[in-house]
């Protein structure tokens, strides 16, 4: 038994004593309210008891469904991991018919050479794409067909040489594509 509980205990049986004394009725006053004291600290001892099975059991639970989401959790990641790593980004999407009359229109291609259109159908899917091909491979037609098809925002493209960059604006705004430096 807790020992506060006792002190607190000792406490009020003092105090009722007290009391009793200073101008109780008699001893049978006293006998049945101190037995009243008692029954009700035992019946809030219960309580308290029962709480705290209660409490364990709710601790208990809690740990189980945190384990349980964590799980789940790492579940999910894998298969969105699987899913991802399992997709065809050559096959035929919404936009395919646009990726190819944009290709086309604007810059001659009819032919996607090796991961271009992967990686367009990748960025139009919105997933973060990394791509390196060499110098000439066309790198540029991936992130120019994906800006145009959307038809509207803004694509940022960083690049280390300003020839580079010169070239690309200069090209793109001969087609009527807006583009700035």
């Amino acid at each position: 038994e807790d020992d506060s509980m006792v002190d607190l205990t000792d406490e009020m049986e003092q105090q009722q004593l007290a009391e009793d004394a200073d101008g109780a009725d008699g001893e049978g006053t006293y006998d049945q309210g101190m037995d009243d004291l008692r029954s009700q600290v035992a019946a809030l001892d219960a309580e308290i008891a029962v709480t705290e099975e209660e409490l364990a059991s709710i601790r208990s639970r809690l740990q189980q469904l945190r384990h349980e989401r964590a799980s789940k959790q790492s579940a999910l990641e894998a298969y969105i991991k699987r899913k991802r790593s399992k997709c065809d980004w050559s096959s035929e999407y919404a936009w395919s018919s646009d990726v190819r009359r944009i290709a086309d229109e604007y810059f001659g291609v009819r032919e996607f050479r090796r991961n271009q259109l992967e990686c367009i159908n990748a960025i139009l899917s919105n997933e973060d794409t990394f791509l390196i091909m060499p110098t000439g491979g066309g790198k540029s037609l991936c992130f120019q067909v994906p800006t145009l098809v959307w038809s509207s925002g803004l694509t940022l493209v960083v690049s280390p040489l300003i020839a580079l960059m010169s070239d690309q604006v200069m090209i793109l705004r001969s087609l009527g594509i807006g583009a700035a430096m």
